[in-house]
């Protein structure tokens, strides 16, 4: 979202026969249609993709034909979800993205990259194992959850996230409902 729509359309002349996609370049739906007007390359909806109607109002101008689902920032799994059925059924490309999360955010991740027909699935990212400095994970063996095993992510047989979490990581609550 950082580029003007004359920034965007330089780019894309600059880097003519790559095949990649262009993902959300400038701010609005509105230049995302200028954009398209004069591009070829297939674009990728991103921080523009907060709810459905953000999405709907880029498949009535036809601006779209990839969208990257980030479950925290659309407000968790349910919308996530929700979102993935209008793109599946719109026909775009989804990557499942969630920058933030670690371990907790890869088997949430994983869980919904799983339900997603595999014409639609472009990608998703995986914050987990040894290359993360953090982790949600307690010390030991793997638990059942989502693990790399010959670069690939494997999920394990188990209800819910199947993270094996350490509640000391996690730290006190922020607030607690009672009855």
């Amino acid at each position: 979202q950082g580029w003007t729509v004359a920034d965007t359309l330089r780019f894309t002349q600059a880097i003519a026969g790559v095949d990649t996609y262009l993902e959300q370049p400038v701010q609005t739906t509105a230049e995302l249609a200028r954009v398209r007007a004069c591009c070829a390359l297939p674009i990728m909806m991103d921080e523009g993709a907060r709810d459905v109607p953000d999405i709907l109002a880029a498949l009535t101008l036809g601006t779209v034909d990839a969208i990257n689902i980030k479950p925290t920032r659309v407000g968790g799994l349910t919308k996530a979800a929700r979102i993935r059925d209008l793109a599946q059924a719109s026909g775009l490309k989804i990557v499942l993205d969630e920058p933030q999360g670690a371990d907790l955010a890869t088997a949430a991740l994983a869980q919904l990259a799983a339900t997603l027909e595999p014409r639609h699935f472009l990608g998703t990212g995986c914050f987990m194992g040894p290359h993360m400095p953090f982790t949600y994970a307690k010390a030991g063996p793997p638990g059942p959850g989502p693990r790399f095993d010959d670069g690939i992510l494997r999920w394990g047989d188990v209800p819910g996230l199947g993270a094996d979490v350490d509640q000391d990581r996690l730290g006190p609550p922020v607030f607690q409902l009672t009855r």
